[in-house]
């Protein structure tokens, strides 16, 4: 009876230990790949605790990044994050939604400048970026009070004309001063094809006086939805929305001021044509 006994508390040890070792291994698999598993069963392997345990906050990080601003514990009001919520479940629903270039994030204060062929794009670009944004309207969208009471409530300015103009210009400097993500469309009005047209020079201006960041932005599907053709949108299809690597303006700082402009200009509509050709091909891997 006694031999019984032992028997069985070793075995439920052997069992425990397993466990253990198991739920450690899924751990180490999850966030660390496969040559952290093969340490928690190889004699002399590293440690996976250790391991686990140095990754472990970098790998909440990354996933917190990877979530949908909405359900982030960041700070914002609860009718943002309602309408954000209730804009993402649409667009997962109706157009499969789906998101890239989340791995170059940028925590600091930052242009979003995507291509711009609907009225679909700033939603999707808002609902896509894992942190609370702010965009410009057109003041006539302000003339309904309920209507304009509501899109101030979701960060919407009213301005009476493109980044160039010299009110535009100080308000979007003042947000980006105060660590804010705006979205802004450089090619300054709706497109007609997927291409990126031509770039106004704004942006460039905006980035040589704020000294921030650009990330350039490819928005995929919304001109088959919603195109400047059609009156109303469709309720099907695919969209997409792909964050590239920021653009800094340390990268043209060295150039003459007009110079620099231009280059700054010129990389921005390289760098959304890359994400729309990298998402063309098959969406593998990382976004340029």
């Amino acid at each position: 009876m006694e031999v019984s006994r032992t028997s069985m508390k070793a075995a439920s040890a052997t069992v425990a230990a397993m466990s253990h070792g198991f739920v450690r291994g899924f751990q180490a698999a999850c966030g660390l790949g496969l040559t952290t598993v093969f340490s928690v069963v190889l004699p002399g392997a590293v440690s996976a605790d250790s391991e686990v345990d140095k990754t472990a906050p970098y790998i909440r990080k990354q996933n917190k990044i990877m979530m949908p601003a909405w359900a982030r514990n960041i700070s914002m009001t609860w009718l943002y994050r309602v309408v954000l919520f209730l804009a993402w479940c649409f667009f997962k629903i109706f157009y499969r939604h789906k998101v890239y270039g989340l791995e170059h994030f940028y925590s600091k204060a930052a242009i979003i400048a995507s291509n711009h062929v609907s009225h679909l794009d700033p939603p999707i670009v808002s609902t896509s970026w894992p942190e609370e944004v702010h965009f410009l309207a057109r003041e006539s969208l302000f003339k309904n009070a309920a209507f304009g009471w509501l899109i101030r409530k979701l960060n919407a300015h009213p301005v009476g004309g493109d980044a160039g103009d010299i009110v535009v210009f100080k308000l979007i400097c003042t947000l980006l001063a105060e660590g804010k993500k705006v979205i802004l469309f450089p090619e300054g009005t709706r497109g007609t094809k997927e291409e990126i047209g031509k770039l106004k020079p704004g942006i460039a201006m905006l980035v040589a006086r704020s000294k921030t960041a650009v990330i350039p932005t490819y928005v995929h599907g919304t001109l088959s939805i919603w195109g400047r053709k059609r009156k109303l949108p469709k309720l099907w299809g695919r969209t997409a929305c792909v964050f590239g690597s920021p653009i800094l303006w340390e990268q043209f700082a060295h150039l003459d001021k007009k110079e620099a402009q231009a280059a700054l200009t010129a990389k921005l509509a390289e760098s959304i044509t890359a994400l729309r050709l990298w998402y063309e091909k098959g969406a593998k891997g990382i976004p340029p």
